[in-house]
């Protein structure tokens, strides 16, 4: 909900500045945005988009190690003095 009172404010911020725009700055601006919003690449619909970003993971090390390794290298969430 804070998400949505916090857009609909930023909303009237930018309204504000718009209204005092002339009527052919107003008609610029919305080319523009429409212009922008027609050449906007498709969504992709690959379910497999997310192994473009990364690459095979490689470890000799069973399941069972690498999860030993992740639960020994937790850290408690106590406060550090310094």
């Amino acid at each position: 909900m804070s998400s949505f009172i916090q857009t609909a404010s930023e909303n009237s911020f930018v309204w504000r500045y718009i209204n005092k725009l002339s009527d052919t700055a107003k008609l610029d601006l919305a080319a523009s945005l429409l212009q922008s919003v027609a050449h906007k690449k498709p969504v992709m619909e690959n379910k497999e988009w997310a192994s473009m970003f990364c690459g095979a993971w490689k470890d000799d090390r069973t399941a069972e190690t690498i999860i030993d390794d992740i639960r020994l290298s937790r850290t408690k969430n106590t406060e550090i003095s310094l």
